[in-house]
């Protein structure tokens, strides 16, 4: 009897490294929740965005700051939604790989575009160890990215 291909949920999940990735993914999310908690809480008091974008010295002006509130809300919802990939991946079911593709294209994105207000205005190098270490703890979503979207062709 000749073997069927496993789906693409089964072969995600027979992979470590995409497993620790997929974790790993969960625990930043959750990072990232309680972050823009604490910077919603922050904004609400003093008006200001600086936890998870530091401003320049010259500070954010009005269209920035709205424009992260809006991104804040758009992050939580993908939050919510890694969630719930991460709980589809660990229980193994089909929808897995539909819902990681989702939330990552998602993070990807956001990711991209949280960089254009940052390096116009010169937040990035007056927040250098800030913005660096933002970077340096999405790089493990961006491999992964690469796996689920290596795995979508695969299956082509």
């Amino acid at each position: 009897m000749i073997e069927q291909d496993p789906s693409p949920t089964r072969k995600l999940l027979q992979n470590k490294l995409i497993r620790n990735l997929v974790y790993y993914y969960g625990i930043l999310q959750a990072i990232h929740l309680a972050a823009l908690i604490i910077a919603s809480i922050q904004y609400l008091k003093s008006s200001s965005i600086a936890l998870l974008a530091p401003p320049s010295s010259q500070g954010w002006t009005q269209q920035a700051v709205n424009f992260f509130l809006t991104m804040g809300i758009v992050d939580a919802a993908n939050v919510i939604l890694s969630f719930i990939f991460v709980i589809k991946f660990v229980k193994g079911q089909n929808s897995t790989f539909i819902w990681g593709i989702i939330v990552l294209t998602v993070s990807m994105y956001s990711a991209i575009i949280y960089l254009f207000p940052v390096l116009i205005s010169g937040a990035l190098l007056e927040n250098i160890f800030t913005y660096s270490l933002i970077g340096i703890l999405f790089l493990p979503v961006i491999l992964l990215y690469i796996l689920f979207m290596q795995n979508v062709l695969q299956e082509k």
